[in-house]
């Protein structure tokens, strides 16, 4: 069953991707751009796997939900940075990065406190729940916050759009 499960949760990951992706090409109008936004949840993902492999840790039929969940929570800041570092034109590069880094921690440290309460429940099933958002969350953070701003300076800069203040 648990076979049968991986797969199902296999194509809904794919599903989700593709829908993430082509959200991101629509709003961005660019698959450039797209990629640029898509690509600190996918070396997350990746990082989220190699953790939970190094660890030791097995998926069950309670954490196979836990990448899906990552995947809708994570592409948020990276949609949230790039947008501020490539259209936030009265402030530094510096500045911006720290005010929305400092929003995105927050609400990380939040959902990992909500997540994270799992870790102590009795049942082992919901612990690895926990314990499997933690180091998602985490990875996907870390990849966002530097990443992404590492990626966004090797490109050729972008015109800021000009949009006049009411």
């Amino acid at each position: 069953m648990l076979d049968l499960l991986q797969k199902k949760v296999t194509w809904i990951l794919w599903i989700i991707t593709l829908i993430i992706g082509a959200s991101l090409w629509v709003s961005q109008r660019s698959l450039r751009d797209a990629a640029v936004i898509g690509s600190p949840l996918v070396i997350g993902i990746i990082l989220f796997t190699g953790g939970i492999a190094f660890l030791k840790l097995k998926f069950n039929i309670f954490n196979l939900v836990v990448p899906i969940v990552l995947l809708g929570m994570g592409i948020d800041h990276a949609i949230h940075l790039y947008y501020h570092l490539t259209r936030e034109g009265k402030r530094s590069f510096r500045e911006t990065w720290g005010l929305v880094a400092a929003a995105c921690l927050f609400n990380v440290l939040t959902t990992m406190v909500g997540f994270g309460s799992l870790v102590a429940a009795a049942h082992p099933g919901l612990k690895l729940v926990g314990t499997f958002v933690i180091i998602g969350l985490v990875a996907i953070l870390l990849t966002t916050l530097f990443f992404l701003p590492a990626l966004l300076q090797l490109r050729p800069a972008k015109p800021v759009l000009d949009i006049p203040s009411q």
